[in-house]
């Protein structure tokens, strides 16, 4: 695992806190307005294009846009600490999130769905048992 040195606060984070400071009803990860994009995108350069848990390389902002995408494609943005403790602020605290692969849940639930099934199978019977 790598050690992640913090940059600096993405600016349309900062501004987009300034324009809601106001209204602390906006103040909350996924809110309207909130600046992903642009969070993901520093996400992604300093911790090297590479996935805070599994070190996998995740791609850049360059290549999901030749693709017609936004950084959505290239990673998620996780909380180190749960969103789930609803703290106030915490959930936008750009220092507790990291840039993390973007596994295809839907793609997990059916593996999922698999290894249960086949758990659940009876085993075949060995050719030395007998009837």
């Amino acid at each position: 695992m790598r050690f992640i040195t913090k940059a600096a606060e993405p600016r349309s984070l900062i501004q987009w806190k300034l324009d809601n400071a106001q209204s602390p009803q906006n103040l909350f990860y996924g809110a309207g307005g909130f600046p992903a994009d642009a969070v993901r995108e520093v996400l992604l350069h300093e911790q090297f294009h590479l996935c805070a848990y599994t070190m996998r390389r995740l791609q850049t902002a360059l290549e999901c846009k030749s693709h017609g995408s936004d950084t959505r494609h290239a990673c998620h943005i996780e909380h180190v600490l749960p969103q789930a403790r609803k703290v106030a602020g915490e959930d936008i605290d750009y220092q507790k999130q990291r840039g993390v692969w973007q596994a295809k849940v839907k793609n997990l639930m059916r593996i999922s769905v698999c290894l249960r099934t086949v758990s659940q199978l009876p085993r075949p019977r060995s050719p030395m048992q007998t009837a």
